[in-house]
């Protein structure tokens, strides 16, 4: 009988480097530059409208209204980078290292701090859009709320946006991700000019 023949492994080239100028943790500068923003905003987009996930109602702005008052943290983004992808969907981004929010009280309780960590956004020429965070609280005592949304304007207005909101206790890190689609934002896509994301913290005690 002939020998057969012996086993061989397959290699492919891998780079484990990180690719230049993206930024390595939440305050890192380089998030401050617009296009390494797009860019993460971008790299997020990519990876989660592959997964198949389930979409949530477009929102108003009058539905979003009481999510964006009281205590709250905004941050607004101008929507200048559209990137053709495959098909011609084009694609709108932004994304941000973090929004801290802290509730002292003069040495009485402990404090408690809150944060959105490493979000990005973004929506597409199909009227897709999506938020994506990492949200949660350190120290503090017990009846801790948040609500993180994104509304997307052009000159003429507000369209409307998506959110997520949800408890924080006890202290910890949430994934956060909401995929919502809608005509309005299809039809709307050429005329978009920012996105705004809003952070609303609540702390208390039940």
């Amino acid at each position: 009988m002939p020998p057969s023949s012996p086993p061989f492994v397959k290699t492919y080239p891998v780079n484990l480097a990180r690719e230049p100028g993206m930024p390595t943790g939440i305050h890192d500068p380089a998030w401050k530059d617009p296009a390494v923003a797009t860019k993460v905003g971008l790299d997020h987009y990519a990876r989660v409208m592959s997964q198949g996930l389930p979409r949530q109602a477009f929102q108003t702005v009058e539905a979003l209204a009481p999510m964006r008052r009281g205590a709250v943290e905004t941050r607004s983004f101008v929507l200048t980078t559209v990137t053709p992808l495959a098909g011609g969907v084009r694609v709108r981004a932004g994304s941000y290292g973090e929004i801290h929010r802290r509730y002292s009280f003069g040495g009485r309780l402990p404090p408690a701090n809150f944060h959105a960590m490493a979000v990005g956004f973004g929506v597409d020429s199909l009227g897709q859009c999506f938020l994506k965070a990492l949200v949660g609280r350190m120290d503090g005592g017990w009846g801790n709320r948040a609500a993180l949304s994104v509304v997307f304007a052009s000159d003429q207005g507000e369209l409307g946006g998506i959110s997520w909101v949800g408890e924080l206790d006890p202290p910890g890190d949430k994934p956060v991700l909401v995929l919502a689609q809608d005509k309005a934002l299809k039809d709307g896509f050429d005329a978009l000019t920012t996105a705004t994301v809003t952070f609303q913290t609540v702390h208390g005690t039940r």
